[in-house]
């Protein structure tokens, strides 16, 4: 299996495949960004768009989708997996230079062509020239010193605006870096009105009171506000009633709150017992449910859904009664069956509905991982239909139900954890030994029956850790 790609030798592949980009901000931390500390903010222009995405799809990335009102116009947000199992690279990616408060980025001013002038970071990252930087930067830094309510007011009225400490230490370091006269230039040029007096005044360290020449800058941006004043308060106001029931601990509000995937698929991880399947699929739903929106729908038989429930104990007394008469009278025993396999037939039924649930979550933009799905000829459907023949009609039932767990609807993916069936049987003392042997050697054999559309075998006698990254690039990197 092709291993996921580190975020450099996806920054290679678009330089090679000749795609114009940039990291157009924060570049003072973008050795944190290289390390998934931060996102990574690209900014790449519509002609090249469509080679950019082809690029980054066929890499491993994947589109992902903000909830509510996170969701703005030109921004697209992916994710890529860093082949190890252990993080994941945030990229948002712009069309357009657009920038503003959080919740909101109201902002859109026409820099893309300077932006483009791009130069190469130590890093191997392109990113845009010096003077641009700190002008994006001053722009940036003014509008956030200000809420958008504060920016309505006269100046006099604003008694509380201060920039971040992490924000004046940037524009330190940006200052230094920059030539004076290109920086001039490039202010001069622009191709929009702005405030040209208070921008220059504060790249050359010139602001004092600071407090004035950001409310100056942040006001002359007016014109280039995507959203009027009403809007903006009502996204705001949204956002903090979504924000109310995650303060007050509620599971399904910080599920509501993670990004979902543009595309969501169903995957699973099947294998024999003792290969691992439940600590690696737990690994894996704890990795990408930091990120994303993930659910896992367990699909074994042996956890029995409300109608199965009520049936045993509805038929358990005339189930024992039939066995009882059997070693008297052979014809009783048939009684017996015929509950065994209507039981078997309630398991089919809650298993399909369980899948049927979890391809709803995936069309809502989940990641579904699925635990215990049946492998056509070890579909874990219990000794009752795997290890036994019936005579008549009986056996034309147990045939049907082992026909319809063929048939079920396959997964996006599916993962099989090879092992050794001597290992199975170390690792499962309690087990049958014969049984884990049998099972593990027609897993080897019928796993590449799962009608999914990618899969992927995973030797499972590696470290935890291999395994646990082989299954997540082989998961994140399915093509849906």
């Amino acid at each position: 299996m092709a291993k996921a790609i580190d975020i450099k030798t996806l920054f290679g592949r678009l330089q090679a495949e000749g795609v114009r980009y940039c990291h157009w901000k924060s570049n003072v931390r973008l050795a944190k960004s290289l390390a998934a500390e931060t996102d990574l903010d690209l900014l790449v222009t519509a002609p090249d768009m469509s080679a950019f995405l082809r690029v980054v799809e066929a890499a491993g990335c994947r589109e992902v989708r903000n909830p509510g009102a996170d969701t703005f116009p030109h921004i697209r947000d992916y994710f890529l997996a860093d082949g190890a199992g252990q993080r994941m690279f945030h990229l948002h990616v712009h069309e357009r230079v657009i920038f503003g408060h959080k919740h909101l980025k109201e902002y859109e001013v026409p820099l893309e062509d300077e932006c483009m002038r791009v130069r190469n970071h130590k890093t191997g990252v392109r990113v845009p020239p010096a003077e641009c930087e700190l002008l994006i930067h001053i722009l940036r830094l003014a509008v956030k010193s200000f809420t958008p309510m504060q920016l309505t007011l006269p100046l006099r009225r604003v008694t509380n605006a201060r920039p971040s400490v992490a924000d004046m230490e940037e524009l330190e370091t940006l200052r230094a870096g920059t030539d004076r006269q290109a920086f001039s230039s490039l202010v001069a040029r622009v191709p929009f009105k702005l405030d040209k007096e208070a921008v220059m005044r504060l790249a050359e360290g010139m602001a004092d009171p600071i407090e004035q020449i950001l409310w100056r800058i942040a006001r002359s941006l007016g014109r280039y506000r995507r959203m009027f004043l009403l809007r903006m308060l009502w996204r705001l106001g949204m956002q903090r009633l979504r924000a109310i029931p995650a303060r007050l601990n509620s599971v399904a509000a910080a599920e509501g709150l993670r990004k979902r995937l543009a595309v969501g698929f169903l995957a699973t991880v099947v294998g024999s017992d003792g290969s691992g399947k439940t600590t690696v699929l737990g690994h894996v739903e704890r990795l990408l449910g930091r990120y994303i929106a993930v659910s896992r729908f367990y699909l074994g038989s042996n956890r029995p859904g409300p109608a199965s429930r009520i049936f045993r104990v509805l038929t358990l007394p005339a189930k024992a009664l039939s066995l009882r008469l059997a070693k008297l009278w052979k014809a009783a025993e048939k009684m017996a069956d015929v509950i065994v396999l209507v039981q078997e037939w309630f398991y089919l039924r809650e298993r399909l509905h369980r899948l049927h649930e979890a391809q709803a979550q995936a069309r809502m933009g989940e990641l579904v991982l699925l635990e215990r799905f049946p492998v056509p000829g070890v579909q874990d459907a219990g000794y009752n239909l795997t290890g036994r023949t019936y005579s008549g009609r009986l056996e034309r039932l147990r045939q049907n139900i082992l026909a319809e767990y063929d048939r079920f609807p396959g997964p996006g993916v599916a993962v099989y954890l090879a092992v050794d069936p001597a290992v199975a049987a170390q690792r499962k003392p309690d087990h049958d030994r014969a049984e884990i042997v049998r099972k593990a050697e027609a897993m080897d054999t019928r796993w590449a029956e799962i009608p999914a559309k990618r899969r992927v075998r995973v030797d499972a006698g590696q470290p935890l850790e291999s395994v646990v990254a082989e299954t997540v690039n082989a998961i994140w990197n399915t093509v849906s």
